[in-house]
């Protein structure tokens, strides 16, 4: 379902931007790491925007517009 897909993205950002970058030395360093993370994360929550992805031609759709 769709919102799968938001929790992924949201543990992906997680896993980016918090995850790869520090070093643990305890579980529940862990644990805090992550909570004061999401804290932060969501004092200034934003609203997904979802664009169309860019428009690109095919050589096959140049083909039809030559005379």
């Amino acid at each position: 379902s769709s919102w799968t897909n938001l929790v992924e993205r949201w543990f992906k950002e997680l896993t980016d931007r918090m995850l790869r970058r520090g070093v643990f030395t305890s579980v529940a360093q862990l644990e805090t790491a992550i909570r004061d993370w999401a804290a932060h994360w969501n004092t200034d929550p934003q609203p997904v925007i979802w664009k169309p992805p860019p428009k690109t031609s095919s050589p096959r759709s140049n083909e039809a517009e030559q005379p």
